[in-house]
């Protein structure tokens, strides 16, 4: 089971940005909190502290969205058997390669673009997803397994179709929770903080095709320079 969980904060708690020039944008109002879920294990939940109600990464869910989405054209991509070692291993621990090589830039690129980007985070666990068959692998190496719940490490395993549905379900409650949203603010705008509402409207008209734009992206993997990368790293 896998599941992308989120809570967006309520409008008046939202602090705007700006300064002495308060605003707030389409991203900006969803500010919340989110996290995994991988059957028993919750990835990005952190351990509860005095007060604290929502004990999960509190960030802009639209940046979790983001990045699950430019993160799904390389997971829904198929992986050669001989390639998931290569995948599932460390690149800061491969030897070291040419970098004027484009197989080099391949290799590295590939490998990134599996990668769910949490680095703004600080020292968050590295979460990486891939897809071999009809299964998607989502694996998770923390160096701070104080601060969160999971296990330092691990991973969990999907059905392709239970990954798509998660990733469709993330996508359909965020545009449906923010039409309530943008829909709030041009009923009554928050006071002295400035906000497009034609902006804003356009924004969530655009941002309800994203998925779609997501599903329709298709990698450009070289797969003759991924093959020789994985001989050079693992002879």
């Amino acid at each position: 089971m896998i599941r992308f969980r989120f809570g967006l904060r309520p409008l008046a708690e939202i602090a705007p940005w700006g300064g002495d020039r308060p605003n707030l944008s389409w991203f900006g109002l969803t500010d919340g909190w989110y996290w995994i879920e991988l059957g028993d294990v919750d990835l990005l939940r952190h351990l509860p502290e005095d007060g604290d109600e929502h004990p999960a990464v509190d960030y802009y869910v639209a940046r979790f969205w983001e990045d699950l989405l430019r993160l799904f054209p390389a997971v829904i991509e198929d992986v050669p058997a001989a390639l998931v070692d290569l995948l599932r291993s460390d690149p800061r621990t491969w030897p070291e390669l040419d970098p004027d090589d484009p197989v080099t830039d391949s290799v590295l690129t590939w490998s990134t673009d599996h990668f769910l980007d949490v680095g703004y985070l600080g020292n968050a666990p590295t979460i990486r997803c891939w897809r071999h068959g009809d299964q998607v692998t989502i694996g998770w190496q923390d160096s701070d397994p104080s601060r969160y719940t999971a296990p330092p490490s691990g991973e969990v395993t999907v059905s392709l179709s239970e990954f798509l549905a998660a990733v469709g379900d993330l996508h359909q409650a965020l545009i449906t929770a923010m039409e309530t949203r943008v829909a709030e603010v041009i009923a009554a705008p928050p006071p002295h903080v400035a906000i497009d509402l034609t902006q804003l409207r356009a924004e969530q008209a655009d941002r309800a095709t994203w998925l779609s734009h997501a599903t329709a992206r298709q990698p450009a993997t070289n797969w003759s320079h991924i093959h020789t990368a994985a001989h050079r790293i693992h002879p």
